[in-house]
Parts: C-alpha cells; structure tokens; sequence
C-alpha cells in the first residue's frame, strides 16, 4: 500500500537505485586527461590547427560537448549530410585514426545545431531518429543499448578506489521545454535576408525574459510553468541515482548550455531557474566532491564558479565553491573572429562577470577546453587543472586549479 502511494519520481529512483552504475566502467583506467569542445564547422579551416592541438594535448577521453554540426536546414533529410562531411575533414579523420591507434574514447552529447534546430528542444519533431544519427557519427554500435534510451546521457567512470573519477552526461535537448518568450532562433531559417537575425532577435528576447518589473522585483522569467523541465522527470531520477551511489572522488558533469552563467542574452539553465536551483541543490545536498561543469554553445571559452563571490576580495585561491565550470566553445567560428560578433559581444561580456572565478577569466579567440587531474601519491585529495586553450597556439588563454573536498563535497579554488 505504501509503495502505492510513492510518487513516480521516488518510484524511479528506487528503480534506478538497483541499476545506478556506469554505463562503462573502466576501473584499470585513472582518469588524467581529457579535451573537448563544441560549435565546429565542417567547411571552415580551424580545425586543421585544432585537431593536432588536441593530439598534442594527448587526452584518454574525447568529448564532443554540442554543435559537433551545423545542418543547413531543419528537416531530418539534413543532418546525414552534416554528419557525413564532418566525417570526412581530413583533420578530423586522421584524429580518429589517431585516437583508435592511442586507445583515446570519442564520446559525447549534442546541442541544438547537432539536434538540426537553433534553440531547439523537445518540440523538435522526429528526436528518435536524429538521436540515431547522433550515435551513428560517433560510431556506436547498432545492437548498443544507448539507441533504447530516451535521450543522449550516460556515465562514464574511470579509476577505482580514491583514484575514482565519473563522466555524467546530461541531454539538455531531447526533454527541455520552451523558453517563457519561446524562442524565434530558427524562424526563417530558410531565407537568408531575415533568417541570419533571428538568432539575434532570439537573445534579444532572453535578455527582456530576465529584466525585473519596476517595484515588483520579478521578471517574466519568474512566471515560468513549473511544468517546464530542462532534463524530464526520468532524467532526473537517473542523474540523482548516479551522483547519490557514485564513490568517484572527482565527478565531470557535461551539459551543452552553460550552468552557472550570469548573463542572460544566452541560452542556458539560468533561462530555467528551477530547474538551475534543483540542480545545484542536488549537488549541496548529496555533497558531491569535485564537481567541474562542462559547456558549450556560447562562441567562447571561460570559467565559471557557485557560489558566485560576493566580492573581488573573496573570489580566488582558498574559496570553497560547490561547482566549477569549465566553458569551451567555438573551434572554427568565436565571438572574437565573426565580423558579425566581434565588436557588440566582448562588452557585454565584460558587462556580466560575477558568474567567473575572475572577471577576466573568458576568451573570445577560437578555442578548446581540457582538464587534468593531479591523483595524490599518498594521504590527501585529487586536484584538477582547467584550461580553455587558444586552437593555434594550444596554450591556456584560461585557466583555474581546484582541490576536491575531503568532507562535505564541492572543492576548494587552488589558483584562478
């Protein structure tokens, strides 16, 4: 009677409690070393520099972290075609070569171009069958059970005993609901004039969802349904069970939208603000060491931290913060480099900073983001280093280091 009367969410995760491990498991394998990026175009010339970068980098984990593709439409009939000549860089093709010969794991999760539509969410019709696509370009198996899930996210872990490390992989696409103001991001995508400011018009309508009310203290935002979800119900409940049986010591958790950000012209979970405070409260509450975000989208790299710090005096070395985020994002195009960007956007950055472990701490040259954890010999707790790396020069333009708590989760800031 009383398992009658349990909410479908303490069903589920009692369900997944049974099943919370892995989806792999490589526990001969410590995790040291790994890279990733997102916002890539097939046809334009960066990734000849980015894709040895990375190999010099020599990372054991690949992780694509969204826009591994820019569609030129929104149908399905678009996406094989996007995927295919991704496929066939030539730069591109000899880092898989490479990576197959070094044993590097190529994985990771999609954005909203790699899904087909700009700002896209669960609305975006035929998911199964993009999802499909997804998996196919990064060369999982037809017989895998990743192609019964609903959704792109799954676990890694690496390592075992207080060597222990775990990649969660979030799928912010497949179950988002819409914006308060639904997003016009891929309105007129088809016609060129009008299409190439939707995007545009698109931020410009986030950023109105966030002004407060004079004399209300509220905002549209504040009205959103509590209905709306970023991850779905089963999502949830799978990424609780991951995180409350997890014994890692360091724990990667990747999201294609930014987390933590404080500015609202881009996408992210702040456009989501209940969905941002469940998530951060879920960290709290099951004190989770080490905690480092991983995120795309934006057409920038930088480092982000929560709590925020209430001044420049407490920001830096010595701070104990819940999560760290790590933001790479723009290989081949950047806020920097567009002709289009590059003089309305590294303001506004500027403009809202409380989010960053530093004011400074962002860079809008073409870049790729690594990490690499520091495993202590003996007594004491892992340390990792984070860096938003130039794509020509392959050396931090960013960079922060943090120690994983030995007690009551989150990490200690070592240098920012």
């Amino acid at each position: 009677m009383a398992a009658m009367m349990m909410r479908p969410l303490q069903l589920l995760l009692l369900l997944l409690g049974l099943a919370a491990a892995a989806d792999e498991d490589y526990t001969e394998v410590a995790l040291k070393r790994m890279a990733f990026t997102s916002c890539v175009k097939a046809w334009r010339p960066g990734q000849a520099d980015l894709w040895p970068q990375v190999e010099n980098f020599d990372p054991q984990l690949w992780l694509w972290t969204g826009d591994a593709v820019y569609a030129n439409g929104t149908a399905l009939s678009y996406l094989a075609p996007a995927f295919e000549e991704q496929l066939r860089v030539p730069a591109y093709e000899r880092f898989l070569a490479y990576a197959a010969e070094r044993g590097v794991k190529v994985d990771g999760v999609w954005d909203d171009h790699d899904l087909g539509v700009n700002d896209g969410g669960a609305e975006t019709p035929d998911i199964p069958a993009r999802q499909e696509l997804f998996l196919d370009f990064l060369g999982v198996s037809a017989d895998s059970p990743r192609r019964a899930r609903r959704g792109l996210y799954r676990s890694l872990a690496f390592g075992s005993g207080e060597r222990r490390a775990k990649v969660i992989m979030l799928d912010v696409r497949s179950h988002r609901g819409h914006y308060v103001i639904p997003s016009v991001g891929a309105w007129f995508h088809w016609f060129p004039t009008i299409g190439k400011f939707m995007p545009v018009l698109a931020a410009g309508c986030r950023y109105l969802s966030q002004l407060r009310i004079p004399g209300l203290d509220l905002a549209l935002v504040d009205f959103q349904s509590e209905a709306v979800s970023v991850l779905g119900e089963e999502q949830w409940a799978w990424l609780e069970a991951e995180l409350r049986d997890s014994d890692a010591r360091v724990h990667v958790i990747v999201s294609s939208t930014q987390v933590l950000t404080s500015n609202p012209v881009f996408e992210g979970w702040k456009h989501f603000p209940r969905e941002r405070r469940r998530l951060l409260d879920l960290l709290e509450r099951l004190e989770v060491p080490g905690v480092v975000l991983i995120s795309g989208d934006v057409h920038h790299g930088e480092i982000a931290r929560y709590p925020y710090a209430a001044d420049a005096a407490a920001a830096g070395a010595g701070a104990r913060v819940t999560a760290v985020e790590i933001t790479a994002s723009g290989s081949t195009h950047s806020l920097g480099t567009s002709k289009k960007t590059k003089k309305l956007y590294p303001p506004i950055l500027a403009s809202y900073d409380e989010h960053r472990v530093q004011p400074e701490s962002f860079y809008t040259g073409l870049n790729f983001g690594t990490l690499e954890i520091q495993w202590p010999d003996g007594p004491g707790e892992p340390e990792v280093l984070l860096a938003v790396r130039g794509v020509h020069s392959g050396s931090p333009a960013v960079s922060a280091q943090i120690r994983a708590a030995a007690e009551g989760g989150g990490s200690e800031i070592i240098s920012a």
